[in-house]
């Protein structure tokens, strides 16, 4: 589902996405740069805005999902985050996370972005444990959820193929409220 609530951190606000947001994260997915650390097949076929529109209604109708759109302060528009697989029984749930305007990495706005929407998951959710998987590659994404208390549990070895037909790894990462 879309969010239904805005949520403010140090840097940025995580508000609802809506549908004018799509032509930004069309542009930005269509970018080799911007996907190719993520765990799906973008980095093989760019979406269209077809697509995008699809993404849109699936998400909207998926109670096991919830996604906000990250922009600045200032309503700059940075990219995309949320919360999935939801598991009410065991209290966890997985993020996701784009920057996609590169233009704005390494300003501390992704760090900002998931530190607020993993207190929203242990304050307002009460979930006990957040998890993400993120590509060995991604070093910058690594660093930034060391940062936000994430650590280590595993990698998922050659789980996925590259654009260059080598397979690369995937690291398992996770925060427990207490350690939050």
């Amino acid at each position: 589902m879309i969010a239904d609530v805005i949520l403010e951190g140090d840097k940025v606000r995580l508000r609802p996405t809506t549908s004018d947001d799509l032509p930004y994260f069309q542009c930005w997915l269509s970018d080799p740069e911007v996907a190719q650390h993520l765990g799906s097949d973008l980095r093989f076929q760019p979406p269209t805005v077809e697509d995008e529109e699809r993404w849109f209604t699936e998400t909207s109708e998926d109670p096991d999902k919830t996604n906000w759109t990250i922009e600045t302060k200032s309503s700059r528009i940075l990219g995309s985050i949320d919360i999935r697989n939801i598991s009410p029984t065991n209290n966890c749930a997985e993020l996701g996370i784009l920057i996609g305007d590169k233009h704005q990495w390494d300003k501390g706005y992704g760090t900002d972005a998931i530190r607020t929407l993993v207190r929203h998951a242990f304050e307002e959710l009460r979930l006990h444990r957040v998890h993400l998987t993120v590509s060995e590659e991604n070093k910058r994404g690594i660093k930034c959820y060391w940062k936000c208390g994430f650590i280590r549990e595993g990698m998922l070895y050659e789980n996925r193929k590259m654009p260059d037909g080598t397979y690369g790894n995937t690291v398992m990462m996770a925060v427990l409220n207490q350690k939050f």
